[in-house]
């Protein structure tokens, strides 16, 4: 079995088995990437960064550039294991960082892509084999494949610009497993229920009339709800290819700028063989 905590060697070019599920359905997954300890410093970190950041959004939080805004984030990502299981991923094992980063907690989410209209890169990506702009979906928490909260994709839509008719499945995940997927695949995570739609429709009559902010007063409603906090951390990688820098280019506008500079062990966390970031201004 490949060891997933050694240390990142020099890249090779290589096709690899987590690249032929890349090439065929759109995803991987690799388990037990990370230790308990590193999922427990992540849940402590995002956690206590959503205690006063972040902003509102999905009926739960989010943040934005999370590699630049929580130094325990990118102090786990950027660790040999990770950057391991990027390399496997990547044709020539040269990982390009796209600075793309988001913290998640408590959010709903219906069918999408991550390559969307307001980007403009037309669908001739979807017929374009080389094509291999991917993310790190890390949930820090156990999600079985019954699981409302479980990860949803469906297998090989990263080759449709219209995957509506494909079967979905669910995955189930560990913590400390990593979920790889092309950026164009269609996926989701926990749709809302019925309750937190009624709340939405319900709000979004309430809210403007008053000059209330309808996503903070349902993220508000949802947080007290019981129950744990289900947290997500997604990074988006490729190959240094003309590709990835512009999808890159296509997505910053989504994204903004950095909230804040790289740490100093983030920073030289990037000056190891074959791993780069796309600057971030």
């Amino acid at each position: 079995m490949h060891d997933v905590h050694a240390a990142v060697t020099t890249p090779t070019p290589t096709f690899t088995p987590e690249m032929q599920r890349m090439r065929s359905g759109g995803y991987s997954i690799e388990r037990g990437v990370l230790t308990a300890a590193e999922i427990d410093e992540l849940k402590r970190a995002v956690q206590a960064h959503f205690r006063t950041k972040g902003r509102t959004q999905y009926g739960g939080r989010i943040q934005l550039r999370g590699l630049h805004a929580v130094p325990e984030v990118s102090r786990v990502l950027l660790s040999d294991a990770i950057i391991e299981v990027m390399r496997r991923h990547t044709p020539d094992g040269h990982v390009l960082l796209t600075g793309e980063c988001d913290l998640m907690m408590n959010t709903t989410s219906g069918w999408h892509k991550d390559v969307t209209s307001d980007m403009r890169m037309g669908n001739a990506i979807f017929a374009d084999p080389d094509f291999a702009v991917y993310k790190l979906a890390i949930y820090l928490q156990d999600q079985d494949e019954g699981s409302i909260a479980a990860f949803r994709v469906r297998p090989g839509t990263q080759r449709m610009a219209d995957g509506d008719a494909v079967p979905a499945e669910r995955l189930e995940t560990q913590a400390g497993d990593v979920v790889v997927f092309d950026v164009r695949m269609d996926h989701a995570g926990q749709p809302p229920n019925l309750m937190t739609r009624m709340l939405r429709r319900q709000l979004g009559l309430i809210a403007p009339p008053l000059g209330l902010d309808q996503e903070r007063m349902l993220t508000g409603i949802r947080a007290r709800l019981p129950g744990p906090d289900r947290l997500a951390v997604f990074m988006t990688f490729g190959p240094d290819t003309p590709a990835t820098r512009a999808y890159a280019a296509a997505g910053q506008h989504r994204h903004g700028p950095a909230p804040a500079p790289l740490s100093a062990g983030a920073e030289a966390a990037l000056h190891r063989p074959g791993l780069a970031m796309i600057p971030v201004n």
